[in-house]
């Protein structure tokens, strides 16, 4: 089966109608959109942080099936941050990632049906995304705070554990 389904079925693709369906199904108001460049994808919120759900490698059938998504929210730099503030989300978090882009910090969460998965993982993986997202403003506030009280050494010592890392 290509949706996803509560009935234990393995799920070997999704679409957007399907993961529309399953937000839905978690509480979570979902809108179908689609974006400058013509790409459709679903936008929802969490805790009052905006998200979008983007489809990736396409499956081979039905047409419009794929065999992952990524979850992305984009936060508004105003000024500068430094590099370690991602890093140390990166360092500390296993499933998403955190980067910056222009003028944005990004997290991203990718997750894949591919080879076949029960709708419980698909649900975890949301679940995961839930609370790393809402996880997110405590972190940057406890993290810039800190870069900010240790002043330009900040970006030093990050550097400096880096290479060591290299090294090794």
């Amino acid at each position: 089966m290509n949706a996803i389904s509560n009935d234990g079925e393995v799920i070997r693709s999704v679409t957007l109608s399907s993961l529309t369906e399953l937000l839905q199904s978690r509480g979570y108001r979902v809108e179908r959109a689609t974006d400058a460049a013509g790409v459709e994808l679903l936008r929802s919120a969490t805790g009052g942080l905006a998200f979008e759900i983007r489809v990736g490698s396409l499956a081979l059938a039905p047409s419009d099936a794929v065999l992952d998504f990524s979850c992305h929210a984009a936060l508004k730099v105003e000024g500068t941050l430094d590099a370690a503030v991602p890093n140390a989300w990166n360092n500390s978090r296993r499933y998403a990632r955190l980067h910056l882009h222009g003028g944005f910090l990004v997290l991203t969460q990718d997750v894949s049906v591919a080879g076949g998965v029960l709708p419980g993982y698909v649900l975890t993986q949301m679940e995961i995304w839930e609370r790393l997202l809402q996880d997110l403003p405590g972190f940057l506030r406890t993290e810039i705070a800190q870069v900010n009280a240790a002043g330009p050494s900040a970006m030093i010592a990050s550097s400096t554990r880096e290479d060591d890392v290299a090294a090794a």
